[in-house]
């Protein structure tokens, strides 16, 4: 018999194991551990708390290590068993969020907005706006923390200067330069082409600002994406200011552009989205594109002049507000749009070959849209819809991205003047110390990003077994976790203040955990602690956490969560290695009684090849609620007797179909398919609850090695 050999990563836990006849098969979903594959868990009272003990065995640990900081581990990350590891307070092998490396309290985890993809058929576009936010702007992503941790993988804006086919390797790139050595490109390019970097955020231009949009491919690799070229969800923007004092008379605006954009949409009832023009603070007509099926837009290349927005805006709530990120910025924060001050110039979709345009104001125009120092604003404008472009299977722009744009000139009356030849990267300069009128700006504002830390003493606990670390509470939280809500607003789940942000899928991705080598490290081991005897895993992967489930009643407050995993490498649409996109199992999870307790997923290791992971874990909203916390907890193996882990509700996402009771699962196929009885009415959309929702902490990846299970078992 074979030792059962796992590997735990702390905080909210992993584990994993590859099954010798999975190992050559294509990715797939992830599967709840169950007795299928392995023991049988006991059913537990609830009054009854899980023996945690020590890991016993070969068990290793992987996670959150403090002191372990090197240049090639920069989160600090270790495998490792015995004492200091996986037992809190030690925080060895284990995410507890209760130190900061680097200055960062989430440990280097990633708050994320997910595309919101849960729906109603009955509901037009307009009614379920959270679904037209622009989660293509995770491009431009940025931490949004104290500037001590202001971490992110986007860029300030994709618009970028570009040689395309023409630079030093093409890299799947098919378009030239409209003019001279370079031009203005709304693209990206793919995974690994490091050849044009924001100097701002230190991230280069590729599919890598896209990598956690899009869960579940539809591709038997593990991704559906293929770049070069453009996301879903996407607004972006390139700007320049133009001084017209001593102009009279007219203004003559020129530019050459080539596009390559889907004309699909989706006009079905439930699955239609619509966009935001001007900002998502107001779902009123002249703002948000989309009060039908039929009214939905499709993806446009825009180009605008008008007054500039500096340091104050006007929002579609028709609020005043400061533009507090002046690099990552709305429509309505680049252009005084909703007042008005503003003309569009042209509005273009489809594929349009490389095109000259010219565009006159007349003296009068130009009036009414002057600002300070007598400055006007050009704009170009690339804006998407969901699902039909380079992330996904339907649309392909071969390589050309969205839009490219150069020779842009002004004519105030004494000849056209070049202001946009793009022929050096610092013609579009996004630093704060250079204005609008000696540069041009790429800028786009990222959705809103929910989870955060925060000590749990802090927080609502109406766990009904007691206060935390009371003998009859499921779990062992304690010290800091993370919170799956809005700090802004109370710590609920979404926003009660803004409807497009009423509800939400909101979700947290651990650092990279390397799983190969090279095994240079004394004994054999990699930079985090790991040899190729602890990584020959045979079953799968698994993530273990403690969670207290303040509202996972999806028929009160309409809120379930989800645990998945990201791997490396893959291949995407055209063949090319990438990340994966995030897999999630087909169900959901939720426990209608208010309570913390400690869980065990398999997480669904894909490929045997997989040399890199991350875990996610999401919480989905069906309506506006109280809050979700995750606490970090490594994965535990007893070995006699089989462990007590609990499993509550579990639902295919497709059905609607909803748990009646809340019954500890034994796992046999009766039991397991009965678990969803009864199809139940989408919970109304409540006025949000403050308190803590759900809230996890000890997250940890975990290799497991076990023996083949018996037949009777599979």
């Amino acid at each position: 018999m074979r030792p059962l050999r796992t590997i735990y990563a702390v905080a909210l836990s992993v584990i994993t194991c590859v099954s010798p006849a999975l190992a050559a098969d294509a990715p797939r979903p992830p599967a709840e551990i169950s007795s299928r594959a392995r023991v049988a868990p006991k059913a537990v009272s609830r009054a009854a708390k899980p023996a945690h003990v020590e890991a016993v065995g070969d068990t290793v640990f992987v996670g959150y290590t403090p002191g372990q900081i090197t240049s090639t581990n920069y989160w600090s990350l270790r495998a490792g068993s015995g004492a200091g590891f996986n037992r809190p307070p030690a925080e060895g092998g284990m995410w507890g969020w209760n130190s900061s490396p680097h200055g960062d309290s989430l440990q280097g985890w990633w708050p994320i907005r997910e595309v919101y993809t849960t729906t109603s058929a009955s509901l037009l576009p307009n009614q379920r706006p959270w679904t037209a936010i622009d989660f293509g702007n995770n491009a431009n992503y940025v931490l949004n923390t104290g500037s001590a941790s202001r971490r992110t993988f986007g860029v300030t804006g994709v618009w970028h200067v570009d040689a395309g086919a023409n630079a030093g390797a093409a890299n799947g790139a098919t378009w030239t330069p409209l003019g001279g050595s370079s031009s203005a490109w709304m693209g990206l390019r793919r995974h690994g082409d490091t050849q044009y970097v924001d100097p701002i955020t230190g991230n280069p231009y590729n599919a890598d600002v896209l990598q956690f949009n899009g869960a579940n491919p539809t591709s038997p690799t593990g991704n559906d994406k293929g770049f070069p070229g453009y996301g879903s969800q996407m607004d972006q923007m390139l700007y320049r200011d133009v001084d017209l004092t001593g102009a009279g008379g007219t203004v003559t605006i020129s530019f050459k552009y080539r596009t390559a954009l889907s004309t699909g949409r989706t006009t079905a009832s439930g699955t239609s989205v619509g966009w935001f023009d001007k900002d998502p603070l107001a779902v009123a007509a002249g703002n948000f594109i989309g009060f039908s099926n039929t009214d939905v837009p499709t993806d446009s290349f825009m180009v605008y002049v008008g007054m500039p927005a500096d340091n104050t805006f006007l929002a579609s709530d028709g609020t005043t507000r400061p533009i507090n990120d002046p690099q990552r910025r709305w429509f309505s924060e680049v252009l005084q749009s909703v007042a008005g001050h503003y003309f569009e110039l042209q509005s273009t979709a489809g594929t349009v070959g490389t095109t000259t345009a010219s565009y006159t104001l007349s003296h009068a125009q130009v009036l009414s849209i002057l600002g300070s120092g007598n400055r006007v604003r050009l704009v170009f404008r690339v804006k998407t819809n969901r699902g039909f472009d380079d992330e996904n299977l339907s649309y392909t722009s071969g390589g050309v991205g969205a839009a490219i744009v150069d020779d842009v000139s002004i004519n105030t009356g004494a000849g056209p003047v070049t202001i946009g030849a793009f022929e050096t990267a610092s013609t579009i300069n996004n630093s704060t110390g250079v204005t609008a009128l000696s540069a041009w700006k790429s800028t786009s504002k990222p959705p809103a990003i929910y989870p955060h830390v925060s000590p749990l003493n802090t927080l609502t606990w109406d766990d009904v077994h007691g206060p935390p670390g009371s003998p009859g509470v499921l779990c062992d939280m304690s010290g800091n976790v993370v919170v799956n809500g809005n700090a802004d607003d109370n710590n609920n789940a979404g926003d009660s203040r803004w409807l497009s942000d009423r509800e939400d899928a909101s979700a947290i991705v651990s650092p990279t955990i390397q799983l190969a080598g090279p095994y240079d490290q004394p004994g054999g081991k990699n930079a985090i602690g790991l040899t190729a005897a602890n990584l020959a895993v045979t079953d799968d992967y698994y993530v273990s956490f403690d969670i207290y489930n303040g509202l996972q009643d999806p028929s009160t407050y309409g809120n379930e969560y989800r645990v998945g995993v990201q791997y490396y490498p893959v291949n995407d649409k055209n063949g090319r290695q990438a990340w994966s996109q995030i897999t999630y199992p087909s169900f959901e999870e939720y426990d209608p009684v208010q309570e913390c307790t400690h869980e065990l997923f398999g997480a669904g290791s894909s490929s045997a090849s997989a040399s890199t992971s991350r875990l996610a874990a999401t919480r989905t909203m069906g309506c506006t609620s109280t809050t979700c916390v995750w606490h970090s907890r490594t994965c535990r193996r007893h070995q006699t007797p089989a462990p007590a882990w609990r499993t509550h509700g579990r639902c295919p996402r497709a059905t609607g179909l909803r748990r009646a009771i809340s019954t500890p699962w034994l796992g046999t196929p009766s039991e397991e398919s009965s678990c969803c009885l009864v199809a139940v009415t989408p919970p109304p959309r409540c006025s949000a609850t403050p308190g803590s929702g759900m809230v996890a902490r000890g997250l940890t990846p975990i290799l497991e090695r076990i023996r083949p299970p018996a037949p009777s078992m599979r």
